[in-house]
């Protein structure tokens, strides 16, 4: 469903680039939750090309690398953003834990999540 509602935004003239990014943000989120880390992947990439700025979508764009087993290209996201706020009362760091705390009550998780979280300075 939510693919649809991407396909709908992107028919629709008055949809804003950033609007499109978003939306593929959320089908990338929600994708990572049914383990639909492939296609996770491709929204956040997607959306990326819309919104290079948009650090929601490299958020899901590591933690999908992270879920594909790609951990080298996960790190190196992961890595990139350090220090950066994704809103100004949320820290990049903060968020990547948040995330793994949300897709961890749906018993999504990696073995590799313990050394994302101390190169978010947890752990």
């Amino acid at each position: 469903a939510q693919q649809q509602i991407v396909e709908i935004l992107r028919a629709d003239p008055a949809t804003t680039k950033e609007n499109l990014a978003s939306a593929y943000n959320t089908l990338s989120w929600y994708s990572l939750f049914v383990r639909d880390f492939t296609g996770a992947l491709a929204a956040a990439e997607a959306g990326r090309k819309l919104d290079a700025a948009n650090l929601y979508l490299e958020t899901n764009r590591a933690h999908a690398l992270l879920f594909l087993g790609r951990l080298p290209e996960a790190e190196a996201v992961y890595r990139s953003h350090l220090g950066q706020k994704l809103s100004p009362t949320m820290t990049w760091e903060q968020a990547i834990l948040q995330d793994f705390e949300d897709l961890e009550k749906f018993s999504v998780s990696s073995p590799d999540e313990a050394r994302i979280k101390k190169m978010m300075g947890a752990g």
